[in-house]
């Protein structure tokens, strides 16, 4: 049995009529994707973790590189979590993570 779809508008019907303030707040101009940054830990020869800015690796430590209670830090969500905001506020050196690492975990073990 067919439905009679006479008098049917999107514009008036409640399910599809769109919020004002979901129009006011959201400035589709402004709206800009933002950087994606992750952090990949690898297994395969020999443990470290790779920092990928979109697609691109920018920076990858090795856990031979780390003393073991770094190395064991950063196989922790907060540790990774760490990483990733010390990378987002510029520190993009292996030298500048590993000196912000050490102070860190220091900072625990106190």
């Amino acid at each position: 049995m067919a439905k009679d779809y006479e008098g049917f508008d999107k514009e008036t019907t409640p399910k599809y009529i769109s919020s004002k303030y979901e129009m006011d707040l959201y400035d589709e101009d402004n709206a800009k994707p933002s950087k994606s940054i992750r952090i990949k830990r690898i297994l395969v020869g020999g443990e470290k973790w790779r920092f990928f800015d979109g697609s691109k690796n920018t920076l990858t430590v090795l856990a031979d590189e780390l003393n073991e209670n770094e190395v064991k830090f950063l196989r922790t969500a907060e540790g990774v979590l760490f990483c990733l905001n010390k990378y987002k506020q510029g520190i993009t050196s292996l030298d500048g993570i590993k000196k912000n690492l050490s102070e860190k975990v220091a900072g625990l073990s106190t």
